[in-house]
C-alpha cells in the first residue's frame, strides 16, 4: 500500500498555481523539422518563445 505523502495545503497550493498559469502546446509537422531542431537546441525553450513574443509584440 502506497502511503498518501501529499498534504491537503500542498494540494490546495499546486491547484491555486494551475489556476494563474496559462500553458499552450505547439505542435510541429514533420515538414516544420528545422524548426523544432532549431527549438530543441534552445538551453531555455520557454524563456525563448517568450522573448520572440516580446520582439513582436514591440515590432522589432
Amino acid at each position: 500500500m502506497t502511503e498518501n505523502k501529499t498534504s491537503k495545503s500542498q494540494l490546495r497550493a499546486v491547484r491555486k498555481y494551475k489556476e494563474k498559469v496559462n500553458r499552450i502546446t505547439i505542435d510541429f509537422h514533420p515538414s516544420e523539422a528545422d524548426m523544432w531542431k532549431h527549438l530543441k537546441s534552445q538551453p531555455k525553450k520557454a524563456t525563448y518563445i517568450k522573448n520572440l513574443i516580446r520582439k513582436d509584440m514591440k515590432g522589432e
